[in-house]
């Protein structure tokens, strides 16, 4: 994964060296919201069976999984609006 993100800026270097530092911003959110979007996803298999009974642990997974749909479209949006944006307000200028 290094190594593609080196590939990636040294590519992007090439053409345009003033949005690295975006780039790097933009590759340190994408990697924290994976990070926190992968937490306590895989219980193991004694919790699983504990869950079942417990209500108060079912309404906080549920709190989290809508947590967590919140930040992936917080990630989602970030990286669709910097796209669109980069795509189509240059040419507004020209």
């Amino acid at each position: 994964m290094l190594t593609l993100l080196i590939a990636s800026i040294g590519f992007y270097a090439s053409l345009q060296i003033q949005y690295i530092p975006l780039l790097l911003a933009l590759s340190y959110c994408n990697f924290r919201i994976g990070i926190a979007l992968g937490k306590y996803n895989s219980p193991n298999k004694n919790s699983l069976e504990l869950q079942s009974f417990d209500e108060e642990l079912q309404l906080s997974q549920a709190d989290w999984n809508s947590q967590r749909l919140k930040l992936l479209w917080l990630g989602i949006s970030i990286n669709v609006l910097l796209l669109l944006g980069f795509k189509y307000i240059p040419p507004l200028y020209n």
